[in-house]
């Protein structure tokens, strides 16, 4: 996973690794008196009174109505196969197995088969399913005036180094 996600980790490594004792003590308990996450207290303060409640304002008549699109953690998997197995004890599924370089061959044994439009479990939604969405939008809501999205792409760091 650390290798899938390797600029991330490098960059949380960064922000919460002050001394080497604490990168000891995160890797080994008890080493150095390093820093402990599953034992750290962590303290979140919370704001003191919950505002009271305001009941919006209607939109007077004639005026414009802003329509705003707005999508958030799309993740998408590029190498996401129909059929391959959706619970497959890794961090993310439906997809070639980590352990093999060849072609990915369907698996006989497979327990839940990835769906076409995608499946639930530990698996990223294929991108044919977000290029649909957007087609989809595009077509029948042609009343959107702004949109946001987010979206993060699963790819095969493998390939880049």
């Amino acid at each position: 996973m650390v290798g899938d996600f390797k600029e991330q980790f490098i960059y949380v490594l960064q922000e919460l690794i002050v001394e080497p004792k604490e990168i000891c003590g995160l890797l080994v308990k008890g080493c150095d008196g390093g820093f402990d996450p599953y034992n750290a207290t962590w303290f979140l303060p919370m704001p003191g009174v919950k505002p009271p409640h305001k009941t919006p304002t209607p939109i007077p008549a004639g005026k414009p109505i802003l329509r705003v699109l707005h999508l958030s953690d799309l993740h998408v998997d590029n190498d996401y196969i129909i059929g391959s197995e959706a619970k497959c004890g890794e961090p993310l599924c439906c997809r070639p197995p980590k352990d093999t370089n060849e072609a990915f061959i369907q698996q006989k044994d497979v327990s839940i088969p990835a769906g076409k439009w995608g499946t639930i479990g530990h698996c990223d939604a294929p991108y044919w399913l977000l290029e649909d969405m957007m087609k989809n939008i595009a077509a029948n809501h042609k009343d959107v005036r702004y949109n946001t999205f987010y979206l993060y792409i699963k790819i095969n760091y493998d390939i880049l180094d």
